[in-house]
């Protein structure tokens, strides 16, 4: 699964590979519902179709167990989904114990950037 069969731009990071997975996921996993509601929507549009004879008069008891499972089921895995971002969110934003500190000053047409030795750079960093 190098960069996403090709439609994503080479990875430049280590943590590339780890967002590209949740990516990947996040589109499998709504390209499902959208195909499951479209295959619904299908169904029951020509189940229930005007000239079709659908007993409409008694309304279908509720079912308890079935609403908390369609509830319960998708909270699981958005929380699964909200806890597997905090992760890489976290370690996108927590440097390695042996990363070099460049302080960095953006300014309209150029970078400025200060090494811990006091070398500077101008555009570049070496």
């Amino acid at each position: 699964m190098s960069n996403l069969f090709g439609l994503l731009p080479p990875s430049a990071s280590a943590h590339a590979h780890a967002v590209d997975r949740l990516f990947l996921s996040l589109t499998l996993l709504s390209a499902l519902i959208i195909a499951s509601v479209s295959f619904a929507l299908l169904y029951f549009c020509i189940k229930y179709r005007r000239s079709a004879a659908a007993d409409n008069h008694k309304p279908e008891a509720r079912s308890l167990p079935l609403e908390l499972t369609w509830t319960v089921i998708p909270l699981l895995i958005f929380l699964g989904i909200f806890f597997w971002s905090v992760r890489l969110f976290v370690g996108l934003y927590s440097p390695p114990a042996d990363a070099l500190p460049v302080f960095v000053v953006a300014k309209q047409w150029m970078w400025t950037l200060q090494h811990r030795n006091g070398r500077r750079e101008i555009n570049e960093l070496h």
